[in-house]
């Protein structure tokens, strides 16, 4: 009952001898002489190697792959999707033995034709962000390098036909 009222009620020692009718000094010895054991929750989840193994069993190789590689997910946006850390997120790309190019490369996963094509018919640099997982800055950064359709009436010097920055 003691144990009840200090963790699930998260009383104090003071409020849980004045529930009780006790003084203060007899709960806090029967606390010292039986401490209460680890809730279920709490030592299942900080057991060592429990966040691996559930960030295994929520990451499959074939899963990470994809996520990781394929969609070229962040470590953190991995994590936070399958609630563990990123630390444990890099276990597993060392268990896999997985390696990606670097960031430098990654404009090169996007079709520059759809994109051009997206940019033409209308869609915002925010929306094509968004929906492909790339930053605003990468998208208007694309569209400055190929040329892409769009506006940015802030920029001097250009007349509307050349500029091709994203709003």
């Amino acid at each position: 009952m003691l144990h009840h009222i200090i963790r699930d009620e998260r009383l104090t020692i003071a409020q849980a001898a004045r529930r009780l009718g006790v003084s203060h000094d007899t709960v806090r010895f029967v606390l010292q002489d039986q401490p209460a054991p680890p809730s279920e929750a709490k030592s299942a989840q900080w057991e060592r190697g429990a966040t691996i193994r559930r960030a295994r069993a929520a990451l499959p190789r074939e899963k990470f792959t994809r996520l990781y590689l394929d969609e070229y997910r962040s470590l953190k946006w991995i994590a936070e999707h399958v609630d563990v850390n990123a630390e444990a997120i890099k276990v597993l790309v060392r268990e896999y033995g997985m390696t990606r190019d670097g960031k430098t490369t990654r404009w090169r996963q996007i079709d520059l034709d759809w994109l051009r094509d997206q940019r033409a018919a209308g869609r915002t640099c925010r929306e094509l962000a968004e929906e492909t997982g790339f930053s605003l800055g990468m998208i208007s950064y694309l569209g400055r390098r190929h040329d892409l359709p769009g506006s940015h009436p802030g920029r001097a010097g250009l007349t509307s036909e050349t500029q091709t920055s994203c709003d």
